[in-house]
């Protein structure tokens, strides 16, 4: 959740990659999955896929592999974590 006028929503990329909406746009690359999230408990939540996270140059990157999805899994990735949990206080504005 966030407070930004618009708000922002969640998506996955066509190449696998969990992303969001940019602040005060609603542009979502076309073959993006947009549905089968939800919010519980201020977790998010997919009960149909996993999420990994794989270390990329110089940050990481997490990716909601699908039954399609051709992402290499390397050791340099974690699998099936906890993404976030939003803040009970504080709002986030935004996510860039």
């Amino acid at each position: 959740n966030v407070i930004v006028p618009g708000g922002q929503q969640i998506y996955i990329a066509p190449d696998s990659s969990l992303s969001f909406t940019r602040p005060h746009s609603a542009y979502i690359p076309p073959g993006s999955v947009v549905t089968g999230f939800t919010l519980q408990d201020n977790e998010l939540v997919s009960p149909s896929r996993f999420f990994t996270a794989c270390a990329d140059d110089d940050a990481w990157k997490v990716y909601v592999p699908l039954e399609t999805s051709d992402i290499a899994i390397s050791r340099r990735c974690i699998a099936a974590f906890r993404v976030a949990t939003a803040p009970a206080t504080n709002p986030v504005w935004e996510y860039v």
